[in-house]
């Protein structure tokens, strides 16, 4: 079994966590949904190119190839179920 490296930090090293609405909100408009939407066909053309070489390509590369999947969309629907999330 191989040990886990230990990694030290400064004592007032100060952790932290942020999200951004459009990765979690869903359905949102902002620079990125336009982004998205301009960039989705050529991610997906260029799919094949870019990770042909992983392991998980022959089981992903029907979904990496589709531009939809490019699209953030309704994301994790955080803004309408955000009190169900907390509740867990």
């Amino acid at each position: 079994m191989q040990k886990k490296p230990k990694f030290n930090f400064p004592k007032r090293f100060f952790w932290g966590a942020s999200t951004s609405s459009h990765q979690v909100e869903g359905n949102t408009h902002n620079q990125w949904t336009v982004w998205e939407l301009e960039n989705a066909k050529t991610l997906a053309a260029k799919a094949e190119y870019h990770f042909h070489d992983l392991d998980s390509w022959e089981r992903v590369k029907d979904e990496a190839k589709n531009p939809a999947n490019y699209v953030s969309g309704e994301g994790s629907d955080h803004y309408n179920l955000n009190e169900e999330v907390f509740r867990i």
